[in-house]
């Protein structure tokens, strides 16, 4: 799913409208997703923070953003987290951050995303969106970098 892309939130459906099993599906698929985002894989922490908020209610929109997640962990698997040992990898301690202001469209808040390297290994990853609405692009990167250093 690109960046770009937004999923919007479904109407409720009445009862005999939903198929239990297929949200059960969705659920557990995304549950397993948000495992490998936190450990294995960061670039997708993104596609599946968005699509953790609509497991309650997944459309076809939404399956079909779980299918092209999928088919790109299955085409691309060398890429993941590594590891160096050694002198290459030196031992400074360097942290990113940004914000995309009024990313969400529903609520109107920022997106805040940050990672922090030990040498040339990531160590810390977080991406969320912020408590309140910034006003601002500026304001919206300077809530990203104070949640960064707490």
């Amino acid at each position: 799913m690109a960046p770009y892309h937004q999923l919007s939130r479904m109407p409720p459906l009445q009862a005999q409208e939903r198929e239990p099993p297929t949200t059960s599906y969705f659920r557990s698929f995304v549950m397993k997703l948000q495992y490998a985002a936190t450990w294995v894989r960061f670039d997708n922490s993104f596609t599946v923070r968005q699509m953790a908020s609509h497991m309650s209610n997944p459309g076809q929109q939404h399956w079909s953003a779980l299918h092209h997640l999928m088919e790109n962990l299955e085409r691309y698997p060398s890429l993941r987290l590594e590891y160096r040992k050694g002198a290459r990898a030196g031992k400074e301690l360097s942290a990113y951050v940004d914000s995309d202001w009024g990313k969400e469209v529903e609520t109107c808040k920022s997106i805040s995303g940050q990672v922090a390297f030990f040498g040339m290994s990531p160590i810390s990853y977080k991406s969320k969106k912020q408590q309140t609405i910034a006003l601002s692009s500026a304001e919206a990167e300077y809530m990203a970098v104070s949640d960064l250093a707490k």
